[in-house]
């Protein structure tokens, strides 16, 4: 049989097959490759330039930081997309293929404006309902809570240790082995990761054994990044920071409090390292921590929680439908 051209999805009654045009037949092209940047007639002109960086994740553009001249439009090789081939279905099927990915743009960008807003207000959390260096009270508190927070050392409340210094051969598969770079966000990144075999993965063990609710923290490349580990972990750790729930604290309040703007500042006034900034243990365990009394702990910890929830769920939906999106774009053009 004659292959069609037709999409492999496409809206109930139409059957036409697609037509093939090129690109100039139906557009006007008014912007497009790179006119040399060295020219200044090129530049500056009333002609939008878009940079790739300008469109990157961004569905609707209204203006380009810079702009070029006709005749640095005609010196650019905008006439060479305008020699592209495409294929083109009916107006009416035009119209409700267009329409269709309207809507769904606009679920996009409400749920990565979400996603986006609630990370802010999530920062702006963590520098109210902490107290500022050298302060005794945060500037936002639960209603019924007024007593002075106390203050001490990180390692009087919870016990610091750091993974291995050796390097175990790494293995194609077996147990991961999470250095810093695999602590963002957090959570462990498992996407670029290195296995150990099962003698390195106990020996590294005896020394760092994770457990659940124990908080990690990356300390060479981006200081202070962390995770905390909320499931039974299969891993073994090295160049972080291992700060066990030993029960003085309650988890998820030190967790959050790891992340707030003193903690931050303490951690950026202790680098040391050159091109590749690194913090020492010992100056880990001496990190200054604001607790309130336990209810005022719980309180905290699980607001911030919660909002770090709604991040999550807003963030997974925004990456479901770009995905959902890319099928989409696949499926219903040729």
């Amino acid at each position: 049989m004659e292959k069609r051209n037709v999409p492999e999805i496409r809206f109930e009654g139409f059957t036409d097959d697609w037509e093939k045009c090129k690109i100039g037949d139906i557009a006007e092209i008014v912007s497009g490759g790179t006119p040399d940047t060295n020219n200044p007639n090129y530049w500056d002109g009333d002609i939008n330039w878009y940079a790739p960086a300008e469109i990157v994740d961004q569905i609707y553009v209204s203006k380009s930081e810079r702009k070029i001249t006709e005749l640095g439009l005609q010196k650019s090789s905008a006439k060479m997309l305008a020699n592209l081939n495409l294929m083109m279905p009916n107006r009416d099927e035009q119209e409700r293929i267009a329409a269709h990915f309207k809507s769904l743009d606009k679920l996009i960008i409400f749920y990565q404006r979400k996603y986006e807003k609630l990370k802010l207000f999530k920062e702006a959390m963590l520098e109210k309902m902490f107290p500022k260096n050298g302060e005794k009270v945060p500037e936002i508190r639960f209603k019924g809570f007024t007593d002075d927070w106390q203050q001490c050392k990180l390692d009087v409340i919870a016990d610091v240790r750091d993974g291995t210094h050796d390097s175990p051969q790494y293995t194609v598969d077996g147990h991961p082995f999470v250095t810093s770079k695999n602590v963002k966000d957090g959570y462990i990144n498992y996407n670029d990761i290195q296995f150990i075999s099962e003698k390195d993965y106990k020996e590294v063990n005896k020394r760092s054994k994770v457990d659940k609710n124990d908080i990690l923290m990356g300390m060479i490349g981006t200081i202070g990044n962390i995770a905390l580990v909320r499931e039974i972990p299969d891993f073994a750790i090295k160049n972080v920071a291992l700060i066990k729930d030993t029960g003085n604290i309650f988890y998820l309040y030190l967790y959050h409090c790891l992340q707030s703007a003193s903690i931050v500042n303490q951690l950026n006034g202790n680098l040391d390292g050159g091109t590749q900034k690194f913090i020492a243990l010992n100056k880990v365990r001496e990190l200054d921590i604001p607790i309130p009394n336990v209810d005022e702990q719980h309180k905290i910890g699980d607001c911030m929680e919660y909002f770090d929830n709604l991040i999550i769920l807003h963030q997974h939906k925004y990456e479901k439908l770009k995905l959902f999106k890319e099928a989409m774009l696949n499926k219903m053009f040729i």
